[in-house]
C-alpha cells in the first residue's frame, strides 16, 4: 500500500489497514508480515505492528524493514 503525499494525513491508510486486519481476523489469519518502507515504519508501529528484522532490497545498500502484525482472532 502507497498513500500519494497529497493524501496523508486523510486517514485512508488508517482505514485501509483496520479494515485489513478485520477481514484477515474473519479469515481466522493470526499474523501478517509486513516489508515497510523505511519512512512508514512509525505508520505500522502506531496499530501495534512489532519490527523483526531488516531485509535487503534490490536497492544497493537499501534495508528494508520487516514488521510483524498479529490479528485479534
Amino acid at each position: 500500500m502507497y498513500i500519494l503525499p497529497e493524501n496523508m494525513g486523510k486517514g485512508i491508510g488508517t482505514k485501509f489497514t483496520t479494515h485489513m486486519k478485520e477481514y484477515l481476523s474473519e479469515k481466522k489469519v493470526d499474523k501478517v508480515l509486513i516489508f515497510v518502507d523505511p519512512n512508514a515504519r512509525g505508520f505500522y508501529e502506531k496499530p501495534g505492528a512489532k519490527f523483526l528484522i531488516d531485509s535487503n532490497s534490490s536497492i544497493p545498500g537499501r534495508k528494508i524493514p520487516v514488521y510483524e502484525m498479529k490479528m485479534d482472532i
